[in-house]
């Protein structure tokens, strides 16, 4: 659903699907589906909410999971590459730990 709302350029009731699936995966442990929701809301909130702040934080969570979990990749196929590449652009290519 939030990628049909996204579609439609719903912005806002797309980041607020993304906020409920990444709850239910942080309840159910699924750390692969928590770092993709974060980084895929991170995206609707920086580029085009802006929202910076929170999607900081968000990509800054999705990566530690990543390496505290040792994936080579979340549920949605995002690298850690991609992680930091796209934390670095938000941060205007400075420190991205």
């Amino acid at each position: 659903m939030a990628g049909i709302y996204f579609g439609q350029g719903d912005y806002a009731r797309s980041a607020g699907m993304l906020s409920n699936v990444l709850e239910i995966a942080r309840q159910l442990g699924a750390v692969e589906m928590e770092a993709a929701c974060s980084f895929n809301l991170a995206f609707v909130l920086h580029h085009h909410l802006g929202d910076t702040d929170r999607a900081v934080a968000l990509v800054r969570r999705s990566i530690d999971i990543l390496r505290q979990y040792g994936l080579p990749q979340d549920a949605a196929g995002g690298t850690l590459a991609q992680h930091e590449a796209f934390l670095a652009e938000m941060l205007g290519g400075g420190d991205t730990h």
